[in-house]
């Protein structure tokens, strides 16, 4: 019999979308080079990246809409993977953990579509980014706040009955910016991601 194939939803920022900021290098990574390719490259997966570059937490009635359309259009994903929170942390004037906290808090509490998913065996994985790093004068408080997600993150995980996992664990290897996943980097969280996935679908 044929291994059954989980779609999964990626919903994220410029490292899941695949962003390569190396100088004279294509803005995306080639799809077998990016973790959501390499994911829908294995025969248990097929994957879906929304991720997109610059992307926040999305906050507004507007960014609202969209993610409930975005769940609307993929409503047979078995799983819905967000990540968000770096861009958040680096447009803030003095960023907190607690901040983009609530921030995420709302967007859980203002997209219907986030609580239908849940339904049906359907699962949602809540993802808190890797350490952000922009090497200038704001990067003791940059490092504080990124450090404080997980623990934020975790308890909206509990509250809205969601999987967890902090990817800062996980130390993913970076670019020279230390914002954006390397193809060695990708291909690590790959592999975090295909354990994290199995425990979750229990494969």
């Amino acid at each position: 019999m044929p291994e059954k194939v989980y779609m999964i939803l990626c919903f994220g920022d410029s490292n899941t979308y695949g962003f390569d900021p190396r100088m004279g290098a294509p803005e995306q990574l080639p799809y077998e080079k990016r973790w959501t390719g390499i994911l829908d490259s294995m025969p248990c997966y097929q994957v879906i990246n929304r991720g997109q570059n610059g992307r926040e937490i999305p906050h507004t009635q507007s960014a609202y809409a969209a993610l409930e359309h975005t769940l609307e259009r993929h409503a047979d994903a078995d799983v819905l993977v967000i990540m968000l929170g770096t861009n958040d942390l680096a447009c803030m004037w003095r960023p907190t953990a607690g901040r983009v906290g609530a921030r995420m808090k709302d967007l859980f509490e203002n997209v219907p579509g986030l609580s239908a998913f849940r339904t049906g065996g359907k699962k949602t994985i809540l993802l808190s980014p890797p350490l952000v790093s922009l090497g200038d004068d704001r990067d003791e408080i940059l490092l504080e706040a990124s450090a404080g997600l997980a623990a934020q993150y975790r308890a909206l995980a509990e509250r809205f009955g969601l999987y967890f996992a902090d990817t800062a664990r996980w130390r993913i290897h970076m670019t020279y910016d230390e914002i954006h996943f390397s193809p060695a980097g990708h291909a690590a969280f790959a592999g975090e991601m295909d354990r994290l996935l199995r425990r979750v679908l229990e494969i």
